[in-house]
């Protein structure tokens, strides 16, 4: 059995202020050694049959590569935010050229998303599956953020639910989550 959600989050705090030193340094293995995941077995797995078929149905495309359009303003990657992740997002139109991105995200290996950013964000492989009748179509908007979100509860709590609000006024059919 999992110990309380509450206690979970003490730890978890616990742990922000003591690798605080580390995650300044950017020294993430030290920084993380000691970091509390979120044991979520007790909880229901939130699981929902796929509500049409996929040849009808309409995307909305999610990743976590930490993308921005040059008007937008990149993922906070070295202030406070930075340390326990930047839990903000930015929203894409489908027609975005993927090109005219930048990635703001440190966590990770850029060398196949600077080859094609379809690799860490599809959507111009949606939009072809579109075109040929794979799929029934895309929404108007789609969204990325920075995978890098230490703060779990954070996540839980403000993060998730807000960003799903935001995927829902798009009314998609499914969500494609890329993470990285």
């Amino acid at each position: 059995m999992a110990e309380s959600l509450e206690v979970q989050r003490a730890a978890l705090n616990e742990w922000l202020v003591a690798a605080r030193p580390a995650l300044e340094r950017k020294e993430w293995r030290s920084a993380f050694a000691g970091y509390p995941r979120a044991d979520l077995r007790d909880l229901p797995i939130p699981w929902a049959p796929a509500p049409v078929d996929v040849r009808s149905a309409c995307f909305t495309l999610v990743g976590s590569a930490g993308l921005s359009l040059p008007w937008q303003p990149p993922f906070d990657t070295a202030g406070l935010a930075g340390l326990g992740g930047d839990p903000t997002w930015r929203s894409f139109p489908v027609d975005t050229a993927l090109d005219a991105t930048t990635i703001t995200h440190e966590h990770y290996s850029h060398a196949a998303a600077e080859q094609d950013r379809n690799a860490v964000f599809p959507l111009e492989r949606l939009r072809a599956l579109a075109s040929a009748g794979e799929i029934g179509g895309l929404t108007e908007t789609h969204f990325s953020f920075m995978g890098y979100q230490p703060d779990w509860a954070m996540v839980m709590d403000a993060f998730a639910p807000r960003l799903a609000a935001s995927i829902a006024q798009e009314r998609p059919d499914a969500v494609l989550l890329v993470p990285v």
